[in-house]
């Protein structure tokens, strides 16, 4: 692990903890970046393959034994999972993650994605609420949300004003100093608009950051995918902080 604690940063591992289509390929852009300029141990993946010279991880599935992790600081993002489902679909639709490939029994031999293919956007977004995105969600609602060494993040919130979320992340991992103008810089570097060359809002099919933009369900749900939603997902919008209205 490297010496932060003067000049940088905590001196402690930092864990950032996320979820399908909540943000991920951004944190990681700006994490490795982080990386290389403040010349972390960055490492993105499994815990248990997680090196004690490890500067910062990132679990992107929020599977996370906090237990038996050394003293840390950490994040969580959560999102609202109406939208998480139409992201996930419109991603899964192109993606060439190996998952989406395979053929599967419980699909008579097709792969997630040709099934997905093979129906229309309404009954798609229904399978994928029902399958990929539903694990997530359960995922979601299983965190612990009540762990004073962990900042939530909420992505409607992060989007709407990046500087002041990334700020306040930046200071909750004890970063001061020179680190926290670096890492703030790092930050605003990657902003959905500096990236993506286009307002949040302005969809892109085929791309990581198609839209980006908050409530994207109330002009894609149909009735049949907010009953579906409620029977699958009950309490789950007052759990996580969302609603109907």
């Amino acid at each position: 692990m490297s010496d932060l604690s003067t000049s940088q940063g905590p001196g402690s591992l930092i864990v950032h903890c996320g979820h399908h289509r909540c943000g991920t390929v951004w944190f990681d852009r700006i994490f490795r970046r982080l990386r290389d300029r403040l010349q972390l141990v960055y490492h993105r993946s499994a815990q248990a393959d997680l090196p004690n010279t490890a500067d910062l991880f990132f679990q992107d599935h929020s599977q996370l034994d906090k237990d038996v992790l050394p003293p840390f600081r950490g994040s969580h993002i959560r999102r609202d999972p109406r939208d998480l489902i139409i992201s996930a679909y419109h991603y899964h639709l192109w993606a060439d993650e190996a998952w989406l490939h395979a053929a599967r029994d419980n699909l008579n031999g097709a792969s997630y994605q040709q099934q997905l293919r093979s129906l229309d956007p309404e009954d798609g977004l229904l399978f994928e609420m029902e399958r990929s995105s539903r694990h997530n969600i359960n995922l979601m609602l299983a965190w612990d949300y009540r762990d004073e060494r962990v900042l939530e993040i909420v992505y409607e919130e992060l989007i709407a004003d990046e500087e002041a979320v990334f700020d306040r992340l930046f200071a909750h991992y004890q970063f001061s100093g020179e680190a926290h103008r670096t890492a703030m810089e790092t930050a605003l570097s990657q902003t959905f608009q500096r990236v993506a060359k286009r307002p949040i809002g302005e969809v892109r099919q085929g791309s990581h950051m198609r839209s980006g933009a908050a409530s994207q369900w109330r002009e894609v749900f149909t009735p049949r995918h907010v009953d579906h939603f409620n029977r699958l997902f009950a309490d789950a919008l007052d759990r996580l902080g969302y609603g109907w209205e």
